[in-house]
């Protein structure tokens, strides 16, 4: 019953989105560009200290409350080839998983997907740290758990389940890659 309900629920809101442009893909991709640009447009150089002044995470600042940089990270990037790299992959896969998940969803996986890789970056590394492939790497963990678990109702039509099915052969070349 309650399965029943929520796939409704599911089904609803991806006939919804199935009809409108992806704009919180559109949205973040543009985010990221008009920070990159306004930062560069402050200082051209793009050292570490600029990053650091703009919201790099970076952990001594961190230990002394400005918590706002598990978010500013997000949106900053490190030179032209970090934010083209980031927001092509966004453009790519963003539209199927904004489908797949609806707007809403899609952007919390982005923001808090985003939030706690700085947060496990924060614990785990103590070098400063730009850039949305934190945001990227928990959507495609996202699309990654859906194409594991086969879900009927997030995985229902073809180009989803072909987006699923990229998603996870180019994590595990990136992981036998690594190995």
């Amino acid at each position: 019953m309650l399965l029943r309900i929520s796939q409704k629920k599911v089904n609803d809101e991806e006939q919804k989105t199935r009809k409108s442009k992806p704009y919180v893909t559109y949205g973040f991709i543009l985010l990221q560009a008009l920070y990159f640009i306004w930062v560069f447009l402050k200082d051209s150089s793009l050292n570490t200290y600029t990053l650091v002044e703009w919201g790099a995470k970076f952990n001594p600042l961190i230990y002394e409350g400005e918590w706002w940089r598990f978010i500013s990270p997000i949106f900053l990037h490190a030179g032209l080839m970090h934010i083209a790299a980031n927001c092509l992959m966004i453009y790519i896969v963003g539209p199927w998983a904004e489908r797949l998940y609806g707007k809403v969803r899609y952007a919390f996986i982005l923001i808090l997907g985003g939030i706690a890789g700085n947060i496990a970056s924060f614990a785990l590394n103590n070098s400063v740290s730009v850039g949305s492939s934190t945001a990227v790497f928990a959507l495609f963990g996202c699309l990654l758990l859906s194409r594991c678990f086969k879900t009927t109702f997030i995985c229902e039509n073809n180009r989803s389940e072909y987006c699923c099915s990229c998603c996870y052969k180019s994590c595990t070349r990136f992981i036998y890659a690594k190995c």
